[in-house]
């Protein structure tokens, strides 16, 4: 099996018992990790099935593209998720996802405006949408608390 296969159920299957044993404790503060997690299952789902098909159409005598395959790709990937983690443990998530989103956005060579642009509307939502409007309760973060 290819790593462009494996590695969406890995992650799918790692996040999916993350979800199951932190709903033990607390349905009421995992409401958003559900509905994220919930799309987030969708699309690996999809990613799975595409690279299942594509591989089931290949003839068997072919040689398997290795080229949309870059562990300099995935390294960068994870990289990011782990840049993250300190951030919400020091910012709390409210403040930490648009940063993160507006540094992710300039790193990637976008301009000021649209970075901004979307890092507005990304807080905006959080804010309004989910805190205000659904009461989802959030890590404030360490310096925030």
């Amino acid at each position: 099996m290819r790593a462009s296969t494996w590695l969406p159920v890995a992650i799918l299957a790692f996040f999916a018992a993350l979800l199951v044993h932190d709903s033990l404790e607390s349905l009421r503060g995992m409401l958003f990790p559900w509905l994220v997690g919930g799309i987030g299952s969708i699309l690996i789902v999809w990613q799975i099935m595409r690279e299942v098909k594509e591989r089931r159409q290949e003839a068997p005598g072919e040689k398997p593209e290795t080229a949309g395959f870059s562990p300099r790709t995935y390294l960068s990937g994870i990289a990011w998720l782990l840049a993250i983690l300190p951030m919400v443990y020091l910012l709390g998530f409210l403040a930490t996802t648009p940063l993160y989103i507006f540094l992710c956005l300039k790193f990637r060579g976008e301009k000021w405006l649209l970075s901004l642009i979307i890092t507005l509307i990304v807080g905006t939502f959080l804010y309004f949408g989910l805190v205000v409007a659904l009461k989802v309760p959030f890590y404030k973060g360490l310096l925030f608390s």
